[in-house]
């Protein structure tokens, strides 16, 4: 095996693989629908260029609704704007901006939904005191470290009437404590993405050492924040990239790599 992958690093163009891979995590950090469809068209290019003219691109709906190869399709995605900012707090936040999209994109939790224009007023609760029966009703649930915002707790602070959840949630926060985490299968079934029956929620990503900070100060007093999101949920198409590189032989064999999760290591190289 070691013989073989030397054998293939010689024949690859090693400078342009790397270029690609990050010009493709680029286009793929804002996560949103148009994001995937840039995304898929780069990989097109790249295929082209490298002489692969017998290339497509097939797109499947994307309206939360329909069912193909056993799992049903995502609803498409957008957003510009994300923003969550402390208002009012019994501590003092040397940068009141806790999440903001523009920052980072991961700030802004895919999914998301628009609150009303110039934003609304919210308070934060942690997770302890909604489950110790606190009325959370209009407010942003500030997650326990451990717990990963997913099916099970977003379905509870929805049921509570809570508008939504923060979430610091970070393997090895200890290493990385100013690591903000791409989140995933916040949604309320057993499926990637946010589907056409899921509730509208606003949700985000902060970093661990944010979040230690907010929960402090959520437990010192009333903890306060101004939000406001522009994320839509909209029927849309999923693209898909394929390739045939005739052989002499019938059989086929077959690559798999996927797009859409803006990540070097999970999806870029690949």
């Amino acid at each position: 095996m070691n013989k073989l992958f030397r054998k293939i690093l010689g024949e690859i163009d090693r400078e342009r693989i790397t270029r690609d891979t990050k010009k493709l995590h680029e286009i793929e950090l804002g996560q949103t629908s148009r994001c995937h469809h840039r995304a898929a068209a780069f990989v097109m290019d790249c295929l082209r260029d490298a002489g692969l003219d017998n290339s497509e691109l097939i797109e499947f709906p994307a309206d939360g609704k329909s069912v193909l190869y056993g799992k049903r399709m995502p609803l498409g995605w957008g957003a510009a704007k994300g923003k969550l900012e402390i208002a009012e707090s019994p501590l003092p936040f040397a940068d009141p901006v806790a999440a903001d999209y523009q920052r980072h994109p991961f700030h802004l939790i895919s999914g998301s939904t628009a609150t009303a224009a110039g934003g609304v007023h919210t308070e934060i609760i942690t997770e302890e005191r909604m489950l110790a029966g606190n009325d959370v009703s209009g407010c942003m649930i500030l997650l326990s470290p451990s717990t990963r915002p997913r099916v099970k707790i977003l379905s509870a602070a929805l049921d509570r009437g809570a508008l939504g959840l923060i979430s610091d949630y970070l393997p090895e926060r200890d290493i990385t404590p100013n690591g903000i985490s791409w989140v995933v299968l916040c949604t309320e079934g057993a499926h990637w993405h946010v589907q056409y029956d899921d509730r509208p929620f606003i949700a985000f990503s902060v970093s661990p050492e944010t979040g230690d900070r907010l929960r402090t100060a959520a437990s010192a007093g009333t903890l306060k924040a101004h939000m406001e999101s522009d994320g839509i949920r909209y029927e849309d198409t999923l693209p898909c990239v394929s390739c045939l590189i005739p052989g002499r032989r019938k059989e086929e064999v077959w690559a798999l790599s996927h797009l859409f999760e803006p990540l070097i290591d999970d999806n870029s190289t690949g």
